[in-house]
Parts: C-alpha cells; sequence; structure tokens
C-alpha cells in the first residue's frame, strides 16, 4: 500500500463484530441497501485481497442470483466508492476500493477494523501464555472481547454483521462467533489459573445457558463453583451436562467432563485445564506424497500461501484448469509446513478427475481417513454419518495437515473436514469451490498459466539448461505453444529428452500446426496427454454446459461477453448462465474481467475440434451479433451520422445493453481485437455480405479511435465483397469509408481517385446527397495533394448544395474552404470562414470538429502574428478536446500552445506543455512524438 493509499484509507474505521460499521473522520456512514451492505461486508472480511465480482454474487445471493446480478455487483461497487471517497473527482482513480484484475480490492490501514485489532490481542495473549505469563495473557484475552475489568465480567458475546444478509455472511457470523467463544473460554481458564473462581460462576453460568452442547464451559463452571468451596453444585453441575447431552444427542459425556468428574469425587486438586486423555499409540500417519523438486514458477503462490498460515488452521483451496499444477503445489506446501503439524499428515485422492478411475465416494473417503488415524478396518462404522462423527472425534485437538486431491465439489468435501481449528487442510480441484469459501471460510488460490519466464523454466528443469539455452527462441516459442502450461510443458520437455538430438526448433515447428498441437502434446507411451485431462473435465459437464464449449470454440478473438455467448446459443444471458457458470467453475473458460470470459489458448484448440451442430449458422450468428453491437454503439459515437439499414438474418435475442457514449466506446474498445477477427473470418469464409458489413457498422468507432491501418485493410476486403454481390449500396458506402479511410492516413491521392468513383457513381444514380458528401471530401483531399483551384470548386459546389438542416455538413464544407484559402495566401478570407464553421459546430455541439477548427484558426493568428489571440484560440482547443476519445486534436492545441509560449519568452510554460502533448501521445516513435522530442531537446 501507498503512503497515498495508507492515508485516505486511516480515515475510514470498519467494525463487523456486530453490527456493520464504517466511519470515514469519526462520521458514521450509512451504507445502504442490505445487499450493499453484504458487499462491503465481504470486501472488509477480505481486504488487502482480490474479491471477483462471482466472489460478490455467490456472498449475498448464493444460489439464488437474480439475472441482474453482474449489474448490480456494478452498481453497489460504483455507490461504495462514492461513500468511502466523496470528495475524488469523477475521473480520478479510487485509492480505497481499487478494480484490479477481474475484481475490486479494499484496502484497510493496519489497526483500522476491530476485527483486525480482536485478533492481534489474540496472538499476544497466546504468546504471553507460552511465556508462562498468565496474567499478561488475561489482560490481553479482556481487551479482546471487551471485558474492562478483573472481578465480576459479563460474557455476553457480541453478533457478528448483525445487520449483513446473504450465506457468506452467514459463513463468517458462525466463524467470529466461534472465535469468541473460544476465546471467552481462554479467558476463563486463564482466570482460573490466576485464583478468581468465585467471580467466573455468573459467566461460565451464562456461557452455558446460552452454549449448552458446549462441553468446555460446562468443565470450566465446574472447576470454578469446586475451587469457591462449591463441591455439590459442581457435581450437580455434571449431572445436568450429562442429562442435557443424553436428552439432545443421545451422548455421553466426554472425557474433559469426566476427568473433572473424576477429580472433584476424590478430592483432588484441580488444574486450570484438565490434561486431554493420552491417545492410543499408533503410527503417526505420514500420507503426503513425493514432494522433492523445486517449485517452478510459483513463488508468488506460495508466499500468499506462507502468508495466510497463522498459528490456527487454516483451510485452502487450491484451484484451477487441468494441468495446471494443483497437486505440486498443494504437497510441496503442506511439506513446507509439515513439521508444525506434529499429528501426522494425511492424503487422499478423491479421483474426481482421473482418467479411466471411478471417483472416491465420501463414505469410502473416511474409510481411507479413519484407517490413515489408525481405526482398525472392522472397526470403522457402516453408515456415512457415524463415520464422520468418528472422524472427527478422533481429529478432535490434534495438529494434523490433511491432503484432499482431486476434490469434486464442496459437497463431497465437507463431511471430510476435521471439526478442529487445529488442522491445515489443503484442497485441489478443477472446480471452483465457492460453497467453501462462503460457508467454511475457506481461502481460495486460483492458479494460471504460467508466465512466460517461468514456462522456459519448466522445460529447463525437464530437458536441461544447455538444451534450452542453445536455442532461446525456440524455447520461448515452444512455451507459449503449449499454453504455458505446466503440464504441457512437462510433455515437451520430455519430448525433448527423450530425442537428445532433435532441434527444439523442430519440436515448435510441429506444436506450430493448430491441428496437430494437441497430439502432439503426449507422451510416446501415451501416459500423460493433454487432451485426455480436458476430456475428463468435459465429461463432468452437463449436456447444455458441453454443447456451449463446442460453440465457444467459434469465437476468433481472445475474449468475449457473456452476450456473445447467449447469441451463439440462439438465447438469452439468463438462459445460458447456468452452462456459462458451470465452465468458469471447472476453469474451462476463464473470468476476463466483469462479464467477460475467454479460453486458454490449449482450451481453445480443443473446443475447436468439438462437433458443433449448425456450424456455419451458428458463424452468422456471431457475426450478426457483432454488426448490430457495432451499428449500435457507432449511432452513440456519431449520433449525426445516418446509417443504411442493414438486415441481420439472426439478431440476438439479448444484444449487449447500450445507452450512452461511454457505454459504446468500453464497449467496442473491450470487442475491437474480436471484431477484428470477425472481419478476417467472414473474408476468409467468403461470406461477402458479413465482410462488407462489419466494416461498414465498425466504421464510426475506428475512425475515432485513429485505427487507420486497420480500417483500411478491412475495407479493401469489403469493397471487393460488395462488388462480388453487385450490391450497388454497400459498393457506394464502402468506397465512401475507404477513401475517407485512406485520406485519415495521409494517402490523398489514392482517396482521392476512389472519392473520383464514388463521384462518377453518385451522378450517374442521380444521388445528390451522396455527391455533396463526396464532393466534400474530394475538396479536403485535393487540398492535400496540392491541386487547390479544384478543391476550392468541389468545396464551393458542396456548399451550394448543403441543406440548411445540415448545419454539421456547412461547418466541415466552410472548414476546408478556409484550409484551401490559407494555402492559397489568403488567411483574412480563411478566418472569416473558420468563424463561421466554429459557430456552425458551437451549435450543434460537434466537438470534435469545433476542437480542429479552433486549432486552424490558433495557426492562422500566429501565422498572422497575432500571438494573444493565437494562445486562446490553442486553448480554447486544448479545452475543448480534452475529453475526446481521440487523442490527435488534443495533441495537436497542447503543442500549439507550446510553441505559442515559446514564441512568446516563457520557455518554461513551453516545455511544460510540450511534454503534456509527449504524455497524451506515448511513448511512440511516430512522428508527432518525434517532433515534441525534439522540441524538447
Amino acid at each position: 500500500m501507498s503512503t497515498a493509499e495508507q492515508q485516505v484509507a486511516g480515515m475510514i474505521r470498519y467494525s463487523v463484530l456486530g453490527r456493520l460499521r464504517a466511519e470515514l473522520d469519526g462520521r458514521e456512514l450509512t451504507l445502504g441497501t442490505p445487499q450493499q451492505r453484504a458487499v462491503l461486508a465481504l470486501l472488509v472480511l477480505r481486504r488487502g485481497h482480490l474479491v471477483t465480482p462471482e466472489d460478490v454474487v455467490a456472498a449475498v445471493w448464493g444460489e439464488a442470483a437474480p439475472a441482474s446480478a453482474d449489474n448490480l455487483v456494478q452498481t453497489y461497487v460504483a455507490r461504495l466508492r462514492r461513500l468511502l471517497e466523496p470528495g475524488r473527482p469523477r475521473r480520478a482513480p479510487a485509492r480505497v476500493l481499487v478494480s484490479a484484475g477481474r475484481g475490486y480490492v479494499l484496502t484497510v490501514a493496519p489497526g483500522c477494523c476491530d476485527l483486525d485489532v480482536f485478533e492481534d490481542r489474540l496472538r499476544q495473549a497466546g504468546a504471553a501464555r507460552a511465556a508462562g505469563d498468565p496474567e499478561g495473557a488475561a489482560g490481553h484475552l479482556r481487551a479482546a472481547i471487551g471485558v474492562s475489568a478483573q472481578g465480576q465480567f459479563d460474557l455476553g458475546g457480541w453478533d457478528a454483521l448483525a445487520d449483513v444478509p446473504g450465506p457468506y455472511a452467514a459463513a463468517q457470523r458462525a466463524r467470529l462467533t466461534e472465535q469468541y467463544l473460544v476465546a471467552a473460554e481462554d479467558l476463563c481458564s486463564a482466570e482460573l489459573e490466576l485464583g478468581r473462581a468465585a467471580a467466573l460462576v455468573p459467566a461460565l453460568s451464562g456461557l452455558v445457558a446460552a452454549h449448552p452442547l458446549r462441553e468446555r464451559p460446562r468443565a470450566l463452571l465446574m472447576q470454578a463453583l469446586y475451587r469457591s468451596g462449591r463441591q455439590a453444585e459442581a457435581l450437580a453441575a455434571y449431572s445436568d451436562a450429562r442429562a442435557h447431552l443424553s436428552r439432545e444427542l443421545g451422548l455421553e459425556p466426554g472425557p474433559e467432563l469426566r476427568d473433572v468428574q473424576r477429580q472433584i469425587l476424590a478430592g483432588q486438586p484441580l488444574r486450570a485445564e484438565p490434561p486431554a486423555p493420552a491417545p492410543a499409540r499408533v503410527p503417526v500417519p505420514a500420507q503426503l506424497p513425493y514432494g522433492g523438486g523445486d517449485l517452478v514458477g510459483r513463488s508468488s503462490e506460495v508466499e500468499h500461501l506462507d502468508r495466510l498460515l497463522g498459528d490456527s488452521g487454516l483451510i485452502v483451496t487450491i484451484t484451477g484448469p487441468a494441468g495446471v499444477g494443483k497437486t505440486a503445489l498443494a504437497v510441496q506446501w503442506a511439506h513446507r509446513h509439515a513439521a508444525r503439524y506434529p499429528d501426522g499428515q494425511l492424503h487422499l485422492d478423491l479421483r474426481a478427475f482421473t482418467p479411466g478411475a471411478e471417483p472416491l465416494s465420501t463414505e469410502d473417503a473416511l474409510a481411507h481417513l479413519l484407517r490413515g488415524l489408525g481405526v482398525a478396518a472392522a472397526d470403522i462404522p457402516a453408515g456415512l454419518d457415524d463415520r464422520a462423527a468418528l472422524y472427527r472425534t478422533l481429529a478432535a485437538g490434534r495438529r494434523l495437515v490433511l491432503v484432499l486431491d482431486n476434490a469434486p465439489d464442496a459437497r463431497v468435501v465437507r463431511p471430510l473436514l476435521p471439526g478442529t481449528r487445529s488442522a491445515l487442510v489443503v484442497i485441489t480441484s478443477r472446480n471452483r469451490l465457492d460453497g467453501l469459501v462462503a460457508r467454511e471460510g475457506a481461502r481460495p488460490v486460483l492458479l494460471d498459466v504460467l508466465t512466460p519466464e517461468a514456462a522456459v523454466d519448466v522445460l529447463r528443469s525437464v530437458a536441461g539448461d544447455q538444451r534450452i539455452d542453445a536455442e532461446p527462441d525456440a524455447a520461448a516459442r515452444l512455451a507459449d505453444l503449449a499454453g504455458r502450461l505446466p503440464l504441457a510443458l512437462r510433455i515437451a520437455g520430455a519430448r525433448l529428452a527423450a530425442h537428445p538430438g532433435r532441434p527444439v526448433a523442430e519440436l515448435a515447428a510441429e506444436l506450430d500446426d493448430e491441428h496437430r498441437r494437441l497430439a502432439a502434446l503426449a507422451t510416446e507411451d501415451g501416459d500423460l496427454t493433454v487432451r485426455a485431462a480436458l476430456d475428463v473435465s468435459r465429461s463432468h459437464l452437463d449436456a447444455a454446459a458441453r454443447d456451449l464449449l463446442a460453440l465457444l470454440g467459434l469465437v476468433p478473438g481472445p475474449a468475449f461477453s457473456g452476450h456473445l455467448a447467449a447469441a451463439l446459443a440462439g438465447r438469452t444471458l439468463a438462459e445460458i448462465r447456468p452452462a456459462l457458470g458451470a465452465l468458469v467453475t471447472a476453469h474451462l473458460v476463464i473470468e476476463a474481467g466483469p462479464g467477460r470470459y475467454g479460453l486458454h489458448d490449449l482450451v481453445r484448440l480443443y473446443a475447436r475440434a468439438l462437433p458443433v451442430p449448425g456450424r456455419e449458422a451458428t458463424a452468422h450468428r456471431m457475426l450478426d451479433f457483432y454488426v448490430d453491437q457495432a451499428v449500435r454503439g457507432c449511432a452513440l459515437l456519431s449520433p449525426a451520422t445516418s446509417f443504411h439499414p442493414l438486415t441481420l438474418t439472426y439478431p440476438p435475442a439479448d444484444p449487449v445493453p447500450l445507452d450512452s457514449y461511454d457505454d459504446a466506446i468500453a464497449c467496442l474498445d473491450a470487442e475491437r481485437e474480436n471484431m477484428l477477427a470477425a472481419m478476417r473470418w467472414a473474408a476468409g469464409h467468403g461470406w461477402d455480405q458479413h465482410t462488407w458489413q462489419l466494416p461498414y457498422a465498425s466504421f464510426s468507432y475506428f475512425k475515432f479511435r485513429d485505427f487507420e491501418g486497420e480500417s483500411v485493410a478491412t475495407h479493401e476486403r469489403a469493397l471487393d465483397a460488395a462488388r462480388r454481390l453487385a450490391d450497388r449500396e454497400a459498393e457506394r458506402r464502402t468506397l465512401g469509408n475507404l477513401s475517407l479511410t485512406l485520406t485519415l492516413r495521409g494517402e490523398h491521392a489514392q482517396a482521392a481517385a476512389l472519392a473520383g468513383e464514388l463521384l462518377d457513381i453518385a451522378r450517374a444514380d442521380g444521388d445528390r446527397d451522396l455527391e455533396y458528401r463526396t464532393r466534400c471530401n474530394l475538396g479536403y483531399m485535393l487540398r492535400h495533394v496540392g491541386r487547390l483551384g479544384e478543391a476550392v470548386e468541389h468545396l464551393n459546389a458542396a456548399l451550394d448544395m448543403s441543406d440548411v438542416d445540415n448545419p454539421a455538413g456547412q461547418a466541415h464544407v466552410l472548414a476546408n474552404l478556409g484550409d484551401c484559402h490559407q494555402a492559397l495566401g489568403a488567411p483574412e478570407t480563411a478566418l472569416a470562414l473558420m468563424a463561421r464553421a466554429l459557430r456552425l459546430n458551437e451549435t450543434i455541439g460537434e466537438h470534435r470538429e469545433q476542437a480542429a477548427v479552433l486549432n486552424s484558426i490558433a495557426g492562422l493568428h500566429a501565422g498572422l502574428g497575432q500571438l494573444p489571440e493565437a494562445l486562446a484560440a490553442y486553448e480554447d482547443a486544448a479545452r475543448v478536446s480534452a475529453e475526446l476519445i481521440t487523442t490527435g486534436q488534443h495533441v495537436d492545441a497542447l503543442t500549439g500552445i507550446g510553441d505559442t509560449l515559446a514564441s512568446l519568452g516563457d520557455p518554461e510554460g513551453a516545455r511544460s506543455h510540450w511534454r503534456r502533448a509527449l504524455s497524451v501521445l506515448g511513448d511512440t516513435n511516430r512522428a508527432p512524438a518525434e517532433a515534441l522530442r525534439a522540441r524538447l531537446a
């Protein structure tokens, strides 16, 4: 956490050990709706750690999530940001509740959450006990649970998160209540050791009444009564405990209660806590598999796990896709800390994803664990409940490591968890185990593919340093082709090791063929294959999820929205959400951001090979989805542009909601790579209708974002497709957009040639509107190739044809005429034309054109030596262009301000504006950037 973040976060204090509260500078905040409080509670309890939108949905609604849950999460997060940082400027980055990766992280300063203070007191109490200081331990425990003084005190407890709904809050409420009760019991034990028995009787009586099934408070009450000279009452307390346990559970009192009763009957002096009964002499289990060697590329995950591990036990879920190295991490980390758990290590492969093996049932799993704890096969109970009860009894109080590998889901795992805080439990699964996180407080660790460097290190560890270092580029390529997945990397390394003379580049070339890659990622004996691992994951899906995975193999780009997945299936997002969620849970689909998803490279190849009934129709549904999205998005980006209506065969049933300029630019930015890939795909398959429609629909976006190079290639293909279709309107629209794109890229001569073709078509068709627009564009293009007379002729003709109801068009023509007259050496005429264009653009709120005209006016003033007027115009241009999605006009304005200030004798002001312009451009090799660097030098 940076110093600035600490200062901001340090002004906010959180309370979870009662009603959820947040105070900003001592003022309690109003936390909003119950669901919004549930979101904040999750963020506070997971403070400093990533919380994904899916975590929020599971915590707040569980399995009853509404269809609008994703949107609600974004709304609640936005409201909480405004609440926690009320003075933050609208576009400034958040510093308390920040976006990170696929979700959010709440920054909480040290000591600013009451739970941190409570747990710190518990750690101090434990240290005091270990140092033989019962008085110190008692003091820290009193402070932890809110007991203010010695003598009479109340152990009334707290109702943590009392006003917070949702399954996560319920689970955490139970966890925090258990922590409180254990702390209260520890305090009573310390007070007994200090000789304060009489004062404890009322408090312990209250604890027993509130929690009659807990045996430790009853044992402590018996001791307190006996030490206070109330032997008969102590024995009566035992009788009451026995009657209650027998009536409610059908059980006899446990060894702790029985031991206290025996000591009282014998008149023996009592210790503060009776010793635990001596365990049966059975071998200490040591079942962890071999965990030697280096865990390549997982140092950050190991460090994170180390930080999670405290004095008490822990439940960790390690999840991720097939072959990502979950078992290796779990086993090696368990070995790393085995010495802290002297009562043994248990390991059990639940075989949920083992090819050719039946998954282990919960009953059989419990039998394995009981045998590991020394129970003879003949003594293992028959029923599930009886096995689970005996297992928890034997594990109680023991410091054990338990690794449950290859788990299918939380339902199977839950009965295998020891009912004790002293054990370390590590669970691996290809499925997300959100239920264990929400109910049992498990700490999730999600494994992804390795970094490029770590992936090469895995190859090196298998094939040898010399082999890999001899061909570093080929090794890096091989690692990428293996998807940086540890299983695939080790298979590739093993194939190299088996053939010492084979060049690394040769194996990389074999994997470069997408059709052969999965087959190549198999050991020669067939024992390990990536395809088999993915087959097992797919076999665990229901039919809807299997079908959806095959459809997603058609997506040509790197990531996709949930709405696109719905379009592929011809359904709504709500209808496919369960199948999409199942794929995410199985780690066959990854979450690339709120509402966006992706496939790992090898999973994408696997999905592409799956059969898809009606493959071509499905592809057309996807292409129609992108056309629809581009048309609606560009209509918001350029509302003055008239779109030729496009006919869609498969209009999406659930299109992406786009309601504003910001929605449109965010959506199209996210989909840019997909749209380009879809354009190439449509052209490659000979689907001419989509080959011209997609570039046409997205033209305004690519123009605004300055992606001329990409737009030229797509429009050239589009023009060929339109001519093959003999679609006159498609040809006209595409010719116009291609010529504009070429001139934006500076290729004015070629652009003018195409515009001339379009002018001939417009005249032949008698289309005055198209003729007008083409003459406007021709004037601009011809000016840039020095044909000023022709340019003025076309622009004057366009001005005569312009409609008074089209102020944007008139302003465009006037601005171009002004540029022509400037080039002809008539700056005063140019200024007058520019002033008319500026007034029209101001009237209609056309900010991009307004900024361009202001920059031109500033340049004219500068050329006339009118520097104050030039500076004022440049500053107006900078102000108008600051919020535009394109950077060109803003860079020109800042550069012009710098140039003018330099001419006015203000070099520092000039440098400041040139640096700002360079930062807007970015550190590129583009000519404007080089020119700015030259000015600064």
